[in-house]
């Protein structure tokens, strides 16, 4: 039952009912059916996500800001049914907002669990980071509102097991054990220490501008490989130094690999994929200034150096289809084939038109004449989160 904000606007409305839909009334109608069904077959305590009706009511905010929030009717709350209400939200940051946020959803039940996050969901690294802010925010938000039902969830591209740190920030937190060591706590449970499971983080903290208690995501691993260097979308927001920093990056991740251990591979995996960003990086920015000074000689290079990226492309490509294969079912990869496999015929094609361009058998490169704008205004020149590879890699609305 989870985000079905939009019930009742499709086929339902063509079809079924062409007046127009009380979509709250419909969606308790459906829940009223689906714990009748529950029950008859010995589940006599279901719970749902509690965002429904919010999203519905709210114009697709399930946390309405102040200014457009208003008590839900009070026939809905009559005839909403009793359940159990499981409240996420993955971007509080304050107590007075989370209790703001408690308050508003209690109108329908006053039974709440609460669903927290480690994040990391947008990229191909994790953020265990925000697990050291978010573990104690979340005991004292749910003590001091009566909840304490609490769910770690975890979405991820890669593997569960790379936010083992989180987790582990979280259990203790929870836990009513003290004075323990978190390094050797870290390796007695999972054979490497806290600090080297943190440096899993690494891939996505590439810009050490970043501000870490934000409980907002970055992501400059997937934008960095969905960018086309011929279009730029993302040009503003991937840091000048990032080619170096990633070549560090992999070197420390090469250490916490040789130990050894369970998730030895995690670390391997996340080498190379740094070292495939550290070629892919800096295309962007030096195809367009090369050929904004007319410097044929630079794009040339360029082209050529492109083959570089292409092979550490591919060897990270291998090595992220192993690393799913150890964690997940084969149903799946088939997304990142195409869009590891479009990023490599791309990566050819712009060798191609540079060394066209520089031996001039074509007098212009249209793509390279326009302006590059930041993708996020007002973040210009740091890292930001952009997980829409479609919007990235083709610069419009199609489904990749």
């Amino acid at each position: 039952m989870d985000e079905a904000y939009r019930i009742g606007t499709g086929r339902y409305r063509w079809f079924i009912n062409e007046e127009s839909v009380d979509t709250a009334e419909l969606f308790i109608r459906h829940l009223k059916k689906v714990i009748a069904i529950a029950e008859k077959y010995g589940f006599t305590t279901p719970e749902i996500w509690f965002d429904n009706l919010f999203g519905m009511k709210f114009k697709g905010y399930i946390f309405p800001p102040e200014w457009l929030f208003k008590d839900l009717d009070a026939r809905i709350r009559a005839e909403f049914p009793e359940i159990k209400l499981n409240l996420w939200y993955y971007g509080i940051e304050t107590q007075k907002e989370m209790k703001r946020l408690i308050k508003n959803v209690r109108q329908l039940s006053k039974e709440l669990s609460f669903s927290t996050i480690i994040h990391g969901y947008s990229s191909y690294a994790p953020l265990n980071s925000f697990a050291e802010r978010a573990a104690d925010f979340v005991k004292e938000a749910c003590l001091n509102n009566g909840i304490d039902d609490i769910l770690i969830t975890s979405w991820g591209m890669v593997s569960p097991f790379a936010n083992t740190a989180g987790y582990l920030r979280f259990m203790e937190s929870f836990s009513k054990s003290s004075g323990y060591n978190a390094e050797e706590r870290a390796v007695f449970l999972f054979g490497n220490t806290y600090t080297e499971l943190m440096q899993l983080d690494l891939p996505n903290e590439v810009d050490f501008e970043v501000k870490k208690p934000s409980m907002y995501e970055y992501n400059p691993p997937v934008y960095i490989m969905a960018e086309d260097p011929l279009l730029g979308i993302m040009q503003n927001h991937i840091p000048n130094g990032a080619k170096a920093e990633y070549i560090k990056i992999a070197e420390t991740l090469e250490k916490a690999e040789k130990k050894g251990g369970r998730y030895s591979y995690l670390f391997g995996y996340e080498k190379k994929m740094c070292l495939a960003l550290a070629e892919k990086a800096p295309l962007s920015s030096s195809i367009k200034t090369a050929y904004d000074r007319g410097d044929k000689k630079a794009l040339k290079s360029i082209a050529e150096q492109i083959s570089v990226a292409i092979e550490k492309i591919g060897e990270f490509h291998r090595e992220y289809r192993k690393t799913w294969l150890k964690n997940f079912k084969s149903f799946g990869l088939e997304l990142f084939d195409m869009r590891f496999g479009g990023v490599v015929a791309r990566l050819q094609f712009i060798s191609e038109t540079l060394l066209d361009y520089a031996n001039g058998k074509i007098d212009e490169i249209e793509e390279l004449k326009e302006v590059r704008l930041p993708y996020s205004k007002g973040a210009e020149g740091k890292i930001t989160c952009n997980a829409n590879w479609d919007k990235i890699a083709i610069g419009r609305n199609m489904r990749l």
